[in-house]
C-alpha cells in the first residue's frame, strides 16, 4: 500500500469494499452483510469515541501549549531516579488507566503524546517507553471489568467473573512480574 501512495481514505475505502465481499461470498447477502457492519459498528463506538475524545484533548492541550509545561513538569521529578524506576511507573500508570480508558488504542492516544517526550527528556528509550505501555495496558485485559471483549467472553462461556477473576489475577500478576523484568532487561541490554 506504500508503493501506491494510498492514505487512510484510500485503505477504508479497501476494507469496506472486502467486508461486503466476504459477506456475499460467506452467503450473508445483502441485508446481512448490511446487519453485519452495523453489528461492528456498535461494537467499535465505544472505542471509537474514546479514540476521539483523546485526540480532542491532545489537540486542545497542544494548540494551548500546555503539552511542554506537563512534559516538564513531570520530567522534574524522574530526572533524578533510575529509568527503570521510571519505566514501572509508566507501566503502573497504564495499569491503573485501563479502568476507566478501557480501549488500548484510546489509551495510546492520550498517554503516549505525553510519555515518549517524556522518556526523551529522562534517557529513557522510546522501545521501552512502548513496552511499558504494551505490559501496562495489554496484561490489564486480561482482568479489567470495562473490557467488553472480556466480559462477552467470560459470558459466552458461563462463568461468572468473579471466578473468572480468582483464576486469572494469579496469572496477571506472575505476567506483570514478568514484564517489570523485562522492561529492566530492556534497559540494561540499552534497548
Amino acid at each position: 500500500m506504500l508503493q501506491l501512495g494510498w492514505e487512510f481514505e484510500q485503505m477504508a475505502a479497501l476494507f469496506f469494499t472486502l467486508g461486503v465481499v466476504a459477506g456475499l461470498v460467506g452467503g450473508l447477502g445483502l441485508t446481512g452483510t448490511a446487519e453485519g457492519f452495523i453489528a461492528g459498528f456498535r461494537d467499535i463506538a465505544f472505542s471509537a469515541l474514546l479514540i476521539g475524545f483523546a485526540r480532542a484533548i491532545f489537540v486542545v492541550l497542544e494548540q494551548g501549549q500546555i503539552v511542554d509545561t506537563i512534559v516538564n513538569g513531570l520530567s522534574a521529578p524522574l530526572a533524578g531516579l533510575p529509568a527503570w524506576t521510571a519505566a514501572l511507573g509508566m507501566m503502573g500508570v497504564h495499569t491503573a488507566l485501563h479502568l476507566p480508558v478501557p480501549s488500548v488504542s484510546g489509551q495510546a492516544v492520550l498517554t503516549m503524546p505525553l510519555l515518549v517526550p517524556l522518556s526523551d527528556l529522562i534517557g529513557l528509550s522510546r522501545q521501552v517507553t512502548v513496552l511499558a505501555y504494551q505490559y501496562g495496558a495489554g496484561l490489564c485485559e486480561l482482568i479489567t471489568p470495562t473490557n467488553g471483549a472480556l466480559m462477552a467472553i467470560v459470558a459466552a462461556c458461563g462463568v461468572r467473573f468473579d471466578e473468572w477473576w480468582r483464576f486469572a489475577f494469579p496469572l496477571y500478576l506472575a505476567l506483570v512480574v514478568l514484564a517489570a523484568v523485562a522492561i529492566i532487561a530492556g534497559i540494561v541490554v540499552g534497548l
